[in-house]
């Protein structure tokens, strides 16, 4: 061949290991050949040829690989990482930076950062811009959301879901904007909601959130459990509402009710059946246990305080205090402090367990209390010790 200048020479598009480079060595006059191969060895580290418009940079094992029908893909370190596709169906623009293991099999704008047998897959068409970032055994296949530094998790969250350290807890792809904090074994299939520490809890419905708490579940709206064991938060729970402590504990209501709680209570219950004019229900268990708030129609604002195996059904404004086996059932404006094995008979009254009797002190209404004797007060309602009058003088009712 013809003595050539340089820009004169064929160009080359492709290389192979038979491809050979001209060298002089310093102070010799010799030239040598050498394998591109050989140029390379020991510099930057190992590099592997992924081929087309991708890349892989120093790695230590070759089991790292980029797919032929991939492009605009990089991994950058770490060991035996893998960037593939499924079906045949290019996916683009995804990136593996250092890890162990970790795979990153279908999706677009997709990010694995460290971590070990991480696998972020995006099942949907559309799915996009994820990442996973440290943790464990990750197994994501959501739409733009995050898992970090998890462990054995899985976040199928559909649209800006985030898990955030934990052990195998699961965000299904019916949350959206719904994360999960800590916690073990918590799952999330719920919008706009929060599982935070905790086992085993399961929040569904929107905007709810659990806080710590095992075997919880809370599918209400805009409500919220905070620690306790196995309370439940029903689907009809109305919104708004609250279990905070104790155990077995349920409340269910309609979806007409709202602002209802159970607080430091064992096995204790609100719920009802009543329809859409029964609104602001506002129903509280404070401590105690087994009891049982319940209605049927427009009765909201009934309490219990303590006390347990209670009953307050249908009495608008009502309270219990301690006591045990107590009912209070259809009387507005009526308490129960302390009594045993008793049921209310008449509204605005409150009733007091003594040592020697069952008494009824009236509290209001003594207008329509007007009788000429005992006699007629007992035929009027007016209990045994009851006060009434007699055209404007207190009576009480001792016959």
């Amino acid at each position: 061949m013809a003595n050539k200048t340089i820009p004169q020479l064929p160009e080359q598009t492709g290389k192979t290991d038979n491809d050979l480079l001209a060298i002089v060595d310093s102070g010799e006059t010799t030239t040598s050949k050498i394998k591109i191969s050989t140029l390379l060895d020991g510099v930057g580290g190992k590099f592997i040829d992924a081929g087309g418009l991708n890349n892989i940079v120093p790695d230590y094992y070759a089991t790292t690989a980029i797919s032929d029908d991939v492009d605009n893909c990089f991994i950058a370190g770490g060991t035996g990482n893998e960037i593939g596709s499924i079906g045949g169906a290019a996916y683009d623009n995804n990136v593996i930076i250092g890890g162990l293991n970790n795979s990153l099999p279908r999706g677009k704008e997709m990010t694995i950062i460290g971590g070990d047998s991480n696998r972020l897959y995006a099942g949907g068409s559309n799915a996009t811009d994820s990442v996973v970032i440290g943790g464990n055994g990750s197994d994501d296949d959501g739409w733009k959301s995050a898992s970090i530094a998890s462990t054995t998790g899985r976040n199928d969250g559909r649209l800006n879901s985030v898990m955030l350290g934990g052990v195998s807890n699961i965000i299904t792809n019916a949350a959206d904007k719904s994360a999960t904090i800590g916690g073990t074994t918590n799952t999330m299939t719920g919008d706009n909601s929060v599982a935070a520490g905790g086992t085993s809890n399961t929040v569904s419905g929107s905007n709810n959130a659990i806080i710590g708490g095992t075997d919880g579940t809370n599918s209400s709206t805009r409500s919220v459990m905070i620690g306790g064991r196995q309370n439940n938060m029903g689907s009809e729970s109305g919104e708004a509402s609250i279990i905070a402590g104790g155990r077995v504990n349920t409340l269910t209501t309609n979806t007409y009710g709202r602002y209802n709680g159970i607080y430091s209570s064992y096995g204790s219950t609100i719920r009802n059946g009543g329809g859409a004019s029964f609104y602001n229900s506002q129903l509280l268990i404070l401590g105690g246990d087994n009891n049982v708030i319940e209605h049927t129609g427009t009765y909201p604002n009934m309490t219990t305080v303590g006390g347990n195996n209670n009953t307050l059904e249908d009495s608008t404004r009502g309270v219990i205090v301690g006591g045990n086996n107590t009912t209070l059932s259809g009387h507005i404006n009526s308490v129960m402090i302390g009594c045993s094995g008793r049921t209310s008979g008449s509204d605005y009254y409150t009733y007091v367990e003594s040592l020697e009797a069952f008494t009824h002190i009236v509290l209001n209404d003594y207008s329509n209390l007007n009788f000429a004797s005992d006699s007629a007060a007992a035929t009027g309602g007016v209990p045994l010790g009851g006060l009434y009058h007699n055209s404007g003088d207190l009576k009480v009712r001792i016959t």
